[in-house]
């Protein structure tokens, strides 16, 4: 082969493998798209990208957060839109990948495992299909990890400076990523690489010291074994990969960091009194890539840890489960078929919720549909025993019901209709309404009908 070809080929061989890598973590997060959860949490950020002045969905997260979910709101439905934050979660694998290839070109087959196990970790898929648990913080982090690989490069400090300060504005629980910047060189570029990252933290640090942070429960002690549980043969080998980078001093470093890390992290949870599993996986990349330290093929038998992952969606012919995209989507299908301008509220007596009015707001207003009061619908959600002793349409109350199932009830009422509606729910318990939050940031100039107990 001529030296040029060998050249072109050396050039976009680490390109390939992580296009591969991107693809491989893209096949198991978009098969199982419709089992995502579409409730409050996974709006949240979609909400707060839409109308900025509202301020953080939650206290603990900064602006960092919502950039994704603004460009995703470009979308034409929320089935594209939660697709397009899996695709940025799946860079997680790539970079990787890519953060094995610059810190030991030639540990090509720890980058191959590497990249693979972080495409099909049950962790991080469960991150995922969750909506909303540590959002694009451990993808952040596996960008942070690139950057402390190529420390050495132009671009490294920035990288990592940068990416570890959006993990954070994604999940707090990232602060205890810091000792990865400790490995960056005392140089000017470092300097201010740092510099930039406590620019773009000021806003978020501000915000936590004028504000209360909001009370969560979790037992600290417990979370390493919910994480070893939920990971399974992933979460060994992400063990694996810390305890094997202590081996070569290229890697060491990198991997003394990441321990540190998680003690850092555990001691967090403890003062805090709050971790979850879902925390400790945010340091999956920076762990796993200490598998650097096997050279050549050898980190290759890190897949022997390789597991498929099964499917989350339901048999062919059974119905979606509550608060998931496929059920809300179903949902919002038949919304969309309604003429004229659409208002949804939501009627929870027990159980998830089959959707939340603030999802399919979101997800009418992406495919161009109007949202106002001209036509009022409700989501009723109860667990299977709780419709025995409810008035339903056709018996009692009044309406059209579009969709029906064995925990959920999708109603078309007006105005006199729901007025009907609302003792015989607000008796029994329900909490009803939602509409006034999606529609106060996705319709900010169309009449909304408020709709609570006791009004």
């Amino acid at each position: 082969m001529p030296r040029r070809d060998r050249s072109l080929t050396t050039l976009l061989a680490p390109w390939l493998g992580a296009l591969a890598c991107w693809a491989l973590a893209l096949w198991p997060r978009l098969r199982d798209l419709d089992a995502t959860m579409a409730l409050a949490d996974t709006v949240g950020p979609f909400l707060t990208a839409a109308d900025p002045g509202r301020g953080p969905h939650a206290p603990p997260f900064g602006w960092g957060l919502y950039l994704p979910y603004w460009l995703a709101l470009r979308s034409g439905s929320l089935t594209s839109a939660l697709g397009f934050i899996a695709a940025l979660q799946a860079l997680t694998a790539p970079l990787g990948f890519l953060a094995v290839r610059v810190l030991r070109p030639r540990a090509w087959g720890a980058a191959i495992a590497v990249g693979a196990l972080l495409a099909l970790d049950r962790g991080l898929l469960d991150t995922t299909l969750s909506g909303a648990e540590g959002y694009l913080a451990a993808t952040w982090l596996a960008a942070t990890t690139l950057g402390v690989a190529g420390r050495d490069r132009a671009w490294g400090p920035w990288l990592a400076a940068g990416a570890w300060a959006m993990a954070v504005l994604n999940h707090p629980f990232a602060l205890a990523a810091a000792p990865l910047l400790l490995l960056l060189p005392l140089r000017r570029a470092s300097l201010g690489a740092l510099a930039l990252a406590g620019a773009m933290l000021a806003p978020r640090v501000l915000a936590a010291l004028s504000g209360p942070m909001p009370e969560a429960e979790g037992d600290p002690l417990a979370a390493p074994a919910a994480w070893l549980a939920q990971g399974g043969a992933g979460s060994i080998a992400i063990l694996l990969g810390a305890a094997v980078g202590l081996v070569r001093h290229e890697t060491r470093k990198l991997a003394l960091a990441s321990i540190a890390s998680a003690g850092l992290m555990l001691l967090l949870g403890v003062h805090l009194g709050y971790l979850r599993d879902h925390h400790l996986r945010l340091l999956s990349a920076p762990a796993l890539v200490g598998l650097a330290a096997l050279p050549g093929a050898r980190g290759a038998l890190a897949l022997a840890l390789l597991r498929p992952p099964p499917s989350w969606l339901p048999q062919p012919g059974h119905p979606h489960r509550p608060g998931t995209l496929g059920l809300e989507r179903q949902l919002a299908d038949r919304l969309d078929a309604l003429p004229g301008p659409v208002q949804v509220d939501g009627a929870w007596l027990s159980g998830t919720p089959a959707a939340e009015p603030a999802a399919l707001l979101l997800d009418l207003h992406l495919r161009g549909h109007p949202l106002g009061s001209d036509t009022l619908a409700v989501v009723v959600s109860a667990e299977r025993g709780r419709w025995q002793d409810l008035p339903l349409p056709g018996r009692e109350l009044p309406g059209e019901v579009l969709d029906r199932g064995d925990r959920h009830l999708l109603v078309v009422l007006d105005a006199a209709d729901r007025d009907a509606w609302t003792p015989a729910l607000c008796e029994r318990g329900a909490r009803i309404g939602g509409a006034v939050e999606g529609m106060g940031a996705l319709a900010p100039d169309a009449v909304v009908r408020p709709w609570e107990c006791g009004e």
